[in-house]
């Protein structure tokens, strides 16, 4: 049995070393047209775009540069690997498994926390081989930052002096990885002699006698039993693998609670908003609280490793018996019967695809819902089921609006969109103006003919330079085709979410007055997203709910609860008094948004570019409508004739840009409107509370705004955007005046409002600050009661 481990010359695509890893010489008839599924010490399933964000080194690139990766490779012999499993998919993951182990022993002898790598197992060659990308900058266990700078030679094969003669020694990787390859081998030999057998239903010809003769009712309701906890298995380990795979998507945008060295203040923050490297002094505050955060993410990630992996392992059995049945019943041409899944656990599965977006899974599990209620072998879904239905209906709606909308200002302002390359962010319109002639100033005689020379006396420079400019094109272009098809998919897939809600709904909705009912969660989400959709009436609705669970609460609280529990009623005022300043705050800045946006098209509406896809040849132009109108500087003859001899693809291309003129200015004003008419609403609901609040500069106010940490986000790229200007200074100072903990009790007496009878599970419905916008809560399940834990919220 033989293992090469081998480090690589500085090699891959122009696209990094991550793309060579997934994508170099594909074999097709071994290996998926797509590319290579990448992997890493916590999940099975990476894409490129993730191995590239989790192996930077700081914020501030795109991807490593292969100057700052190590590039290994673990070769096996085909035999070996033959005998590993019966399919390639078995094969591929005991490699993973494998290397994992391999790389995990070399962080051992670095005394590592934890390497930053990527891998991907190929099988275009004759021997199965891994190639991974390991990034060079790491931390120690006790944070401090070191480079590896080369693979250490205890890894690697060397020669050692071993009783006084020169031998050569396999080195870390190999030894760790025969080590663990052997082990494999010998446990599937060891498990195929005592597997069991099934040979009693395999053996049975086809169709050769009725299903209940072949298996009998008391096999068919161990096989439903056995697929019962088969899938729930299945889904605990798929969402678990999609949020560590989400964890290194936005580890970079993750905010977490660290203590700042210079002001001793406790302050949130992320990876992304300290943007700093690692490679200067180890004194350096912002040095060191990067790697604060670096640790915090790399042990959320190990936990979330240990655990998947000691689920995947405590299950192997019943996983291998639910396949084996799976198996058989396709095989004799049977109908597979129902999982025997509760009523409890459908409703929590449900809950579970319907937040991660998963609906080919939601409607299987609905086919199973319908297959029990028909044998009333549960019981069907009652009017407080239907409510709860209708509210996430409700709220799928408005993120459905928020995908369209988000989509169609992509579509109007994606020449002006900023993406990060190199050392800053560029857009085509920036691009456009640094590199196209007609941007730039005009020259004297004296300086055209400097330039010329200097371009003819340093070629190398000019043909660099245009080379450095067709990259930035080409980053930019591939940036926003990468966004486009995720709004795209973004949008499928709340299209997807709100029709099957509307297909159960319509199947289960006796009466049609059914009421919607949100948890807490549901309506601060919906709260925020109207106030950016610009929708008034569904913002003063959502308040009112709000306000009349808090009241609610309050008046429950002062007639049933003790004195000694008396903070709790307020905190209730306290709440709806901070919310209410709040929220006005947050529709100025939106209206001030609007009106900016409005008055600064209204300027330029002329010179902006709009993309205009071309069918024939599938290329997209920007064009404005200064690009195509017809000259306005002449005579009415001479406008005429151009009107006239004005040809047929030309005027249709006008036609165009000016609707696409007149939609956007329309659209702008519309949403001037509607956040005019929501900053009315919401200051008239505060006029008692916020009287000469915002004056309040020396005393400390009777109330103070509640923020959520979204909403604290908001403001704070409110003041970067304008940091000089008076309103930026008004919205630091309530920043100040604001209550530290507002967002933890408006989550959790909101909680206790809406579910009076979980109180005690408040804390635990709490959103994590980390992951403000998707994230998982822990918590019970309104209906049943029971502790669930909700895979991922949009």
């Amino acid at each position: 049995m033989r293992v090469i481990a081998s480090v690589q010359s500085k090699r891959g695509s122009s696209r990094g070393l991550v793309h060579y890893l997934a994508h170099s010489k594909l074999d097709l008839q071994k290996e998926p047209e797509k590319g290579r599924e990448l992997f890493n010490a916590f999940t099975e399933h990476l894409s490129v775009k993730s191995a590239n964000n989790f192996l930077k080194a700081d914020c501030g690139k795109n991807r490593p540069s292969n100057d700052e990766l190590h590039h290994l490779v673990l070769s096996f012999k085909d035999k070996d690997s033959l005998l590993l499993g019966s399919t390639d998919d078995e094969r591929k993951k005991k490699l993973k498994a494998v290397t994992r182990f391999a790389i995990g022993r070399l962080e051992r002898h670095l005394h590592s926390d934890k390497l930053a790598w990527a891998a991907a197992v190929h099988l275009n060659t004759a021997n199965p081989h891994v190639h991974i990308a390991i990034q060079k900058q790491y931390l120690t266990k006790d944070l401090k930052g070191k480079t590896l700078n080369k693979i250490p030679r205890e890894a690697l094969p060397h020669f050692e002096i071993i009783d006084g003669e020169k031998r050569i020694v396999e080195g870390i990787l190999i030894e760790s990885a025969r080590g663990k390859l052997e082990e494999f081998i010998e446990q599937r030999s060891t498990r195929r002699e005592h597997d069991y057998d099934r040979n009693d239903l395999e053996n049975v010809p086809s169709k050769s006698r009725p299903e209940d003769e072949i298996m009998g009712t008391a096999a068919k309701s161990d096989d439903r039993e056995i697929l019962r906890q088969g899938l729930l298995v299945e889904y605990q380990l798929k969402f678990k693998e999609e949020r560590i795979a989400f964890l290194i998507e936005r580890r970079e945008s993750l905010k977490f609670q660290i203590k700042d060295s210079r002001t001793g203040l406790k302050q949130k923050v992320s990876l992304k908003e300290l943007g700093t490297t690692q490679n200067g002094s180890d004194d350096s505050p912002n040095v060191s609280q990067f790697r604060q955060l670096q640790a915090i993410t790399h042990s959320i990630l190990a936990k979330e490793e240990s655990e998947y992996f000691a689920l995947k392992g405590a299950t192997v059995d019943i996983r291998k018996e639910a396949s084996e049945i799976r198996k058989a019943y396709k095989k004799n041409g049977f109908k597979l019967p129902a999982p025997a899944l509760t009523k409890r656990e459908l409703d929590e599965l449900q809950t579970q695809c319907l937040a991660s977006s998963k609906i080919r899974e939601y409607s299987y599990l609905e086919q199973v819902r319908i297959d029990r209620e028909l044998k009333k072998e549960i019981e069907p879904r009652d009017r407080d089921d239907l409510e709860i239905l209708k509210g996430q209906k409700i709220l799928s709606e408005v993120w459905l609006r928020l995908h369209e909308k988000q989509l169609s200002d992509f579509k109007t302002n994606s020449y002006y969109r900023r993406f990060p390359t190199g050392n800053g962010e560029v857009s085509l319109a920036m691009l456009d103006r640094e590199f196209n002639p007609k941007y730039l100033p005009r020259e004297s005689a004296v300086q055209t003919i400097r330039r010329a020379i200097k371009s003819l006396t340093v070629r190398e420079k000019s043909q660099s330079s245009g080379s450095d400019k067709n990259q930035k094109y080409q980053a930019v272009n591939a940036a926003l085709i990468e966004q486009s098809t995720g709004l795209q998919s973004d949008l499928r897939k709340s299209q997807n979410v709100v029709a099957v809600l509307g297909e159960v709904l319509t199947r289960n909705q006796k009466e049609n007055d059914v009421i919607p009912r949100f948890s807490a969660s549901e309506l601060i989400q919906i709260e925020g997203l109207s106030r950016r959709l610009k929708l008034p009436n569904e913002y003063a609705d959502n308040w009112r709910l709000q306000r009349d669970a808090l009241v609610g609460h309050g008046q429950h609280q002062q007639t049933f609860e003790s004195i000694s529990e008396a903070k709790d009623i307020s905190d209730v005022d306290r709440i709806i008094s901070g919310r209410l300043i709040a929220r006005e705050v947050l529709c100025e800045i939106e209206f001030n948004k609007a009106k900016e946006d409005h008055e600064e098209y209204r300027r330029s509406k002329r010179f902006h570019k709009f993309a205009i896809d071309d069918k024939d040849s599938g290329t997209t132009s920007y064009l404005s409508l200064n690009d195509v109108d017809l000259p306005r500087n002449r005579s009415f003859l001479d406008q005429t004739l151009n009107l006239m001899l004005e040809s047929r693809p030309h005027r249709q291309l006008r036609r165009e840009i000016e609707g696409h003129v007149k939609q956007h200015e329309q659209s702008l004003k519309a949403g001037l409107a509607a956040a005019k008419e929501l900053c009315l609403e919401a200051r008239k609901e505060s006029t008692s509370i916020t009287a000469n609040y915002l004056s309040t500069t020396v005393s400390k106010p009777e109330h103070q705004p509640i923020f959520t940490a979204g909403e604290v986000n908001e403001i704070n790229k409110r003041i970067a955007t304008k940091p000089d200007s008076k309103e930026a200074k008004n919205l630091e100072l309530l920043l100040e005046k604001s209550s530290a903990d507002g967002s933890t009790r408006l989550n959790e007496i909101l909680t206790q409002a809406i579910d009076p009878g979980n109180r005690d599970q408040g804390t635990r419905n709490h959103t994590p600050s980390q992951a403000e916008h998707v994230e998982r809560t822990t918590g019970p399940d309104r209906r049943t009661g029971k502790e669930i834990i909700v895979g991922f919220e949009r």
